[in-house]
């Protein structure tokens, strides 16, 4: 037997809030299956849900993976069986049927014609003949019929493990490590069979609770399939923490992408009490291994012609240089948006909005902590992945600010050219867009760490909106993040065709996956 077990990305496990004495559990994230009941919660559920609510229902500290959610039975196992497999704990448009589809197919690769010969089955052949251009692997050699004798001799259960996304990944990598001793003990306890090690395909920030896992036991982990791995990090976290999730892509807006936003949260208000305190979201931002500079912010002069970098961070550290910095007007947080609720006003003894923050440090702290120490670059042996980079799919490689000054003088406009600070030491302004909510600070807080500013002048400002996505990807993931496990793994697939959510629904990449489950079999003893 060798269990493959699914593990989501962040937003794709079920939660609910946790019962106690006179309060019973509710659902607290369970997203939408089908287009009228994304409809219904985005425009009817969501859409009148204060920031307060969101803090209450979605609070780090009182929920817990929901079983309980929606799912279709198939031709191999009862509700009961689906749901102690985890299939209950995900998101079911987005991964059900593609559960559905590895178990029929990983436990079906030879038929039997009428005339009794035994052929390929024809799933098995359209992995043979798949376009390996398609996953960047023209050199990569078919499979062989030995190597699906090889994988026939083996039992495939599929299995999908959620965890609370809100919290740190290495809770996830915990309960991973529960559920699979679980598995393979009840498989070892019955007569005839051998259950030692499993394989992992992970899906998003899934990869990092699968990484997580691994280092802690290797030797229970056959290989691993990464999917669209935020592997460093993704400046969309910043983008989406920061200035609230966008209502659209490079392309513009459209009702898909405007019903998500309304339901994650389309302003700093909605998402910030949230993320701000949850170690989860806070593990995708870009890390210490991100290229650096990719938070950067661009002035233009008065024609809006000439646009001069003012800003590139971090240098080295983002967590000293960016997220534990909430003063600046390009913060990632803003504490007066942290605790609608009043949740953490006597937390840490420290007072309302001193409570906030505190809880806000620790939880950058364990995100900090995660990911220097307990993941690393650390990679399983028998470690394969594929990314986006497309330019039809564009996520952010960089987030951008761009500035317009705004009641300068004539030679203040001119030094500006010239890359020399305003002659005058009056305080000006500079304000920036976080999407329905502004930040405001003067002149010192234009400072970067190469000097190069022009303060504003008296009576004049600087005005900053966020610029739409740059760089090709899945639309979720940069290319720069999806490309970071480089020379640690036993191969990297660089794709095209597909947005971060579909990724396994991409035909093109479901045939790779099986390729490599095939692939990894090989080393089964």
């Amino acid at each position: 037997i060798i269990p493959i077990v699914f593990v989501p990305g962040i937003m794709g496990s079920n939660l609910k809030t946790k019962a106690s004495k006179g309060k019973p559990s509710e659902i607290a994230w369970r997203p939408p299956n089908g287009t009228m009941d994304a409809a219904n919660q985005a425009f009817r559920i969501w859409k009148g849900r204060s920031p307060s609510d969101r803090q209450r229902l979605l609070d780090p500290d009182d929920t817990e993976v929901d079983d309980r959610g929606d799912l279709q039975v198939g031709w191999f196992a009862s509700e009961a069986q689906y749901r102690e497999r985890g299939w209950g704990e995900i998101h079911w448009d987005s991964y059900g049927e593609w559960l559905q589809t590895l178990e029929e197919s990983l436990n079906r690769t030879f038929v039997r014609k009428a005339d009794g010969n035994r052929v390929i089955a024809a799933h098995w052949q359209s992995v043979i003949r798949a376009d390996r251009g398609s996953w960047d692997a023209r050199d990569l050699a078919a499979l062989s019929e030995a190597e699906l004798e090889k994988s026939a001799q083996y039992h495939y259960p599929v299995y999908a493990v959620g965890y609370n996304w809100l919290r740190c990944n290495s809770e996830a990598a915990a309960r991973l490590a529960r559920r699979i001793d679980t598995w393979i003990a009840e498989w070892k306890a019955r007569p005839g069979y051998q259950c030692d090690k499993v394989i992992l395909i992970s899906h998003s920030m899934g990869g990092l609770v699968c990484r997580a896992y691994a280092k802690q036991h290797p030797d229970k982990v056959l290989g691993i399939i990464h999917g669209v791995q935020p592997a460093v990090g993704a400046p969309l976290a910043y983008r989406r923490m920061a200035c609230g999730t966008e209502t659209g892509d490079a392309k513009g807006e459209n009702l898909k992408t405007k019903g998500f936003a309304t339901i994650a949260g389309k302003t700093p208000a909605d998402t910030i009490p949230v993320m701000g305190v949850s170690p989860g979201p806070l593990e995708l931002l870009p890390n210490h291994l991100h290229p650096p500079g990719w938070l950067k912010a661009f002035v233009k002069d008065r024609k809006g012609t000439t646009a001069r970098e003012m800003l590139s961070l971090p240098q080295s550290d983002p967590y000293d240089e960016i997220y534990r910095d909430m003063k600046s007007w390009y913060r990632l947080i803003d504490p007066a948006l942290l605790d609608p609720g009043k949740k953490y006003a006597t937390d840490f003894g420290q007072g309302e909005t001193n409570g906030a923050m505190a809880k806000c440090i620790e939880a950058i702290g364990q995100a900090e902590h995660f990911h220097k120490e307990i993941i690393g670059n650390y990679y399983h042996p028998n470690t394969y992945a594929f990314y986006g980079r497309d330019a039809d799919q564009l996520s952010y490689g960089t987030v951008r600010w761009a500035g317009t000054w705004h009641g300068q003088d004539a030679m203040h406009e001119a030094r500006l050219r010239q890359g020399k600070p305003a002659s005058s030491n009056t305080p000006g302004r500079v304000i920036a867009d976080f999407g329905l909510s502004t930040a405001t600070a003067d002149h010192p807080a234009l400072q970067p760490t190469n000097g190069t500013w022009p303060r504003p002048t008296a009576n004049s400002s600087i005005e900053f909106h966020i610029q739409p996505q740059d760089a090709p990807g899945d639309g979720t993931v940069n290319w720069q993040s999806g490309e970071a496990p480089g020379l640690n793994i036993k191969r990297l697939f660089c794709t095209t065709g597909y947005d971060h959510q579909g990724s396994y629904n991409d035909p093109n990449m479901r045939q790779l996956t099986f390729h490599l489950i095939c692939k990894i079999v090989q080393g089964a003893a």
